[in-house]
């Protein structure tokens, strides 16, 4: 099920689904997610929402092994995991589930998995 959510300390909505959805898969401030994405990307000359710049910290400082997809979609694999905290990659976007529910500024279920990464 899809549930509205916006940790964007000022409530905007704009590019920062990689800030947002790992803040909240990863129980971190929002503001220390963002400070650990700029610095990432200036030491890998790395665009800081891109997944090779979000995904080093990931799979580097955080150890989460990241999963292909065949190409299922964000709510059937929610549903798939419906007991863990999910990171999904679709094209150009990354939210979060958690315990079955997708929690974004906008419904992702429909859309096709690139990858993800089981959180917990």
């Amino acid at each position: 099920m899809f549930i509205y959510f916006n940790n964007n300390p000022k409530g905007d909505k704009i590019g920062d689904c990689v800030v947002r959805a790992m803040s909240l898969a990863l129980d971190i401030d929002y503001n220390i997610i963002g400070d650990m994405l700029l610095k990432n990307s200036k030491r890998n000359n790395c665009h800081i929402i891109s997944i090779d710049c979000y995904s080093k910290i990931l799979e580097d400082e955080f150890k989460l092994k990241r999963f292909r997809s065949n190409k299922i979609t964000v709510g059937a694999l929610s549903k798939i995991f419906s007991k863990n905290t999910l990171l999904i990659r679709i094209k150009n976007h990354l939210t979060c589930s958690i315990n079955g529910d997708i929690y974004d500024i906008w419904n992702p279920e429909k859309e096709k998995v690139d990858c993800f990464w089981v959180v917990n």
